[in-house]
């Protein structure tokens, strides 16, 4: 059975930032994560040029959540964000390629390790 791949036409990269929908709790409180927020898209770039979904991680303004080894703080002005925040790993999870709004940011060079340590403690890769 041969199967058809088509590239999706957004063009979403590994560590950029983007404005997504998190969908609703129904009004049943939680935290987990939800609404629109900003994230940063973590799937690799292969992945992110053929498959209509990424994984995502969010990100909070809170960063006074406590110092999780599933954290990682990142600095506004590196980032060229507002506030300070910290990337949330674990709450990653799967988004269609639709529910990301707009790109606002992609996360500097210098960070790119710290993120991709944290994402392998996430998913228990040592």
């Amino acid at each position: 059975m041969a199967v058809a791949v088509e590239r999706v036409t957004r063009e979403v990269k590994k560590m950029d930032v983007w404005i997504a929908n998190l969908g609703e709790t129904n009004g049943v409180k939680t935290n987990i994560q939800k609404g629109q927020r900003p994230v940063i898209v973590m799937s690799n770039n292969i992945g992110n040029k053929y498959s209509p979904v990424v994984m995502v991680v969010p990100l909070s303004a809170q960063t006074q959540k406590g110092n999780l080894p599933t954290h990682v703080l990142l600095d506004k002005d590196k980032c060229g964000f507002d506030r300070h925040s910290v990337a949330l790993f674990e709450q990653m999870r799967v988004l269609d390629k639709k529910d990301l709004a707009c790109k606002v940011a992609s996360i500097p060079h210098e960070y790119e390790s710290s993120l991709n340590s944290t994402y392998k403690v996430v998913a228990g890769i040592n």
